[in-house]
């Protein structure tokens, strides 16, 4: 994320559609899309693109987690691929 006071940048926009600004940066945000209708516009895009993914991942969101991708399971595939 850029600076506080500084230009508002694509990471801004990505963290404006995550809620993950915080309240001064996000009202800075809001205030730039206010005055630029094609980053609105990008902006809107993305918001449809991430509700796109998480319609499209909901039902294994709550699934467990692969066997093959368990920490244990990585790590051991890990040390065999990189012993000596």
């Amino acid at each position: 994320m850029t600076a506080m006071g500084g230009p508002i940048e694509e990471d801004d926009l990505q963290a404006r559609i995550d809620g993950r600004l915080s309240p001064e940066r996000a009202k800075a945000v809001d205030a730039y899309l206010a005055a630029h209708p094609e980053a609105r516009a990008r902006l809107s895009q993305y918001a449809e693109q991430r509700q796109a993914l998480r319609a499209a991942f909901a039902a294994q969101a709550g699934g467990p987690i692969p066997t093959r991708l368990r920490v244990v399971h990585l790590r051991i595939g890990h040390m065999l691929r990189h012993r000596p």
